[in-house]
């Protein structure tokens, strides 16, 4: 439905809106302007809207603090939102004022978002929207422009709430203003766009769409010129329709390219980050198990000579010399009492303590130099995770200036893809202007020979069409200068 929808942020209200009153500088139009409009705002004139606007977006600090919302996060003084509207150039119609003012409440009422959660990249847990907040709530100023085949209205939001001085989220806006169009144009005519309901499909389906990148205005305007007069503009416009589409694949290609570079990279660095962790895992593991082995031996030998030492002190117990002889060890290794001289129990626990000591103590020892042995393979993880990272943030780096290159290439190529689309509208402008008027619509009215004939006898139905289209124009026009009122504008 919308033959133009895109969304422009910058920063000045009264540049923009001279710029639409009057139109570029050195080339004003001031009858451009067929009417203008504004949306929560106390003033119809524009030029005030615009300075009003200006005061609300400077006056954000404030606005914020009386209504108690936090003035922290990231700032922009991006407060002007710019877009364009022409439906009439897909319905095929003229609208109708009260149909421009639904097609204008209705865009403004698809920009924004609603409360709720908001997804993150890669799984994280993204950002939180605390209220519902769309454009039809902010300060519009909207100008009618009559200065081309079509009527059109540019709309220029203030981004910064006149309540809560919160910005408008402008994400996707592009995207939301294409699902509205399509909707608007399945409700209000009777032609529909194949190409954005196939783009809108498989954004639905999660894939990408890239569109072409927009014409300039004066380029689009030529070729629509030529395009209605000459059929030779046809076979231009073709072949530069041909140029940009390759232009389009690069650009395309290029972003792909950019982005799969960033999933390698970022692939390889988890990929050698978790192999430095695997493997750090299974030599700690090893370490452990040969020091086990290493320990094996020392406790095989203390399980041994325990087992004697029991032997020995149960065949001591049987007479009053050996008990002696027991208490006497046990109070020399201090692991009983007084009471061993006269207590059996007493002797048999302190002999149980004394071997559990030195069970405890081997195994102190073995769980030291484990913990040795950990803490220098970790060390030595940490200065390689280390010099991963410091790799890693090198071809980053690289990376990044590698990628602005590319698109710094893709977009000069661009900026030269359009000097030549326009220089090469404006040559055939002048070739058209210098042929005789005889030639300049492909008739002849000299003899021709067979060949001359055939060619001609193949533009004549190109010719007609022409003439067709010519002569439902100036009906068009004559019924619009019919239903338009007094003041100019199209009931």
């Amino acid at each position: 439905m919308i033959d133009v929808v895109h969304t422009k942020q910058g920063k000045s209200f009264m540049g923009l809106v001279s710029y639409l009153l009057e139109g570029e500088k050195g080339h004003e139009n001031p009858d451009r302007v067929a009417w203008t409009a504004t949306r929560n705002l106390a003033t119809g004139r524009p030029r005030m809207a615009a300075r009003v606007m200006a005061a609300t977006a400077m006056d954000q600090g404030r606005l914020k603090h009386e209504a108690g919302v936090s003035n922290r996060g990231r700032k922009s003084n991006n407060h002007v939102l710019h877009y364009t509207l022409s439906p009439e150039a897909e319905l095929g119609r003229k609208l109708t004022r009260e149909e421009w003012m639904e097609a204008i409440d209705g865009s403004l009422a698809a920009i924004g978002e609603k409360a709720g959660q908001k997804g993150g990249r890669k799984g994280k847990k993204g950002r939180t929207a605390v209220r519902d907040q769309f454009a039809n709530e902010h300060q519009v100023l909207i100008v009618g422009h009559q200065d081309t085949d079509e009527l059109h209205v540019h709309i220029v939001v203030n981004r910064v709430h006149p309540e809560h001085g919160v910005m408008l989220p402008s994400s996707d806006d592009f995207l939301k203003l294409s699902r509205w169009a399509q909707k608007f144009q399945s409700q209000h005519g009777d032609r529909s766009t194949p190409q954005r309901e196939i783009n809108n499909e498989q954004r639905d389906k999660g894939q990408k769409v890239y569109a072409d990148k927009r014409k300039p205005r004066d380029v689009f305007e030529l070729e629509e010129h030529a395009r209605d007069n000459r059929p030779d503009a046809l076979q231009l416009q073709a072949e530069q329709h041909k140029k940009d589409a390759a232009l389009a694949r690069k650009s395309a290609e290029t972003r792909q390219r950019c982005r799969d570079e960033w999933k390698v990279l970022e692939a390889d660095h988890r990929g050698q980050l978790r192999t430095l962790e695997e493997g750090t895992t299974k030599e700690i593991n090893t370490q452990a198990r040969a020091i086990q082995e290493q320990f094996d031996p020392r406790r095989k030998d203390l399980h041994q000579r325990q087992q004697i030492d029991v032997g020995a002190f149960e065949r001591k117990e049987d007479t009053l010399l050996g008990k002696a002889a027991n208490a006497l060890k046990s109070l020399v290794s201090l692991s009983g009492g007084a009471n061993v001289l006269w207590s059996q129990g007493a002797r048999i626990e302190a002999f149980e303590k004394k071997q559990r000591r030195e069970k405890l103590e081997l195994e102190r020892e073995e769980r030291r130099l484990k913990r040795e042995a950990k803490a220098r393979i970790q060390a030595k993880m940490r200065s390689q995770k280390i010099q991963i990272g410091h790799s890693y943030r090198l071809k980053r780096v690289e990376t990044i200036l590698r990628h602005q290159m590319e698109k710094a290439a893709v977009r000069a190529d661009w900026n030269t893809r359009i000097t030549e689309r326009k220089a090469a509208w404006e040559q055939l402008e002048r070739e058209f202007a210098a042929r005789p008027p005889e030639k300049q619509y492909g008739r002849q009215t000299v003899h021709a020979g067979e060949a001359t004939k055939g060619h001609v006898e193949s533009a004549e139905p190109v010719i007609e069409e022409i003439q067709r289209s010519k002569s439902l124009k100036e009906r068009r026009k004559r019924n619009e200068e019919r239903e338009r009122g007094d003041d100019g504008i199209v009931r």
